[in-house]
C-alpha cells in the first residue's frame, strides 16, 4: 500500500508541475505611444537688458504654440539666470518669461535635434516714475 500511495502521490506532483508549465498565456503588453524622435534639450540664459546681469528666480514656461495657455513645462532660472528643458518631442513651442520688476516676453521657439544652442533671453527693467507724494510708491526712494 505504501508503494502505491507513493505513486499517487509522485502522479499528482507530475500533474501539478506540467498544470504550472502550460497554465494560460500572459496578456500581451498594452502598446505605450511615446513621442517621435529623440528628447531634445532646450536650455538659455536670462539676462538684464541694459546691465547684461543674470537674472536669478525668473519664471520660464513653455507651451506648445497655438495653446499658450497650457503650459507643458515651467522652470525657474537658477542662481546663474540659466534654464533648462532637458527633454522635449522636436516642435514649435512659446516661451513665456516673467519676472517681478521687468517686462514680460513672450517668443516663439523651434526645438530640433540639429540645434543645441543656449536661447539668450534679455528682460526689460520696468521704469517707475517717482513723483513727490506723501503716498510711498513701490520702487521709490
Amino acid at each position: 500500500m505504501r508503494t502505491s500511495m507513493s505513486k499517487v502521490r509522485a502522479g499528482l506532483l507530475a500533474v501539478a508541475v506540467i498544470g504550472a508549465c502550460h497554465s494560460a498565456p500572459a496578456p500581451a503588453p498594452v502598446p505605450v505611444q511615446m513621442p517621435t524622435g529623440a528628447p531634445i534639450g532646450l536650455h538659455g540664459i536670462v539676462q538684464d537688458m541694459e546691465q547684461y546681469a543674470r537674472l536669478s528666480g525668473t519664471t520660464v514656461e513653455l507651451a506648445l504654440l497655438g495653446n499658450s495657455n497650457n503650459p507643458v513645462a515651467v522652470t525657474v532660472t537658477d542662481e546663474h539666470g540659466n534654464f533648462e528643458f532637458a527633454t522635449l518631442p522636436a516642435g514649435t513651442y512659446l516661451l513665456h518669461i516673467g519676472r517681478q520688476g521687468y517686462t514680460e516676453t513672450r517668443m516663439r521657439v523651434e526645438v530640433k535635434a540639429t540645434d543645441d544652442k543656449p536661447l539668450d533671453v534679455r528682460l526689460r527693467a520696468v521704469k517707475t516714475q517717482c513723483l513727490p507724494s506723501r503716498y510711498h510708491t513701490p520702487g521709490c526712494p
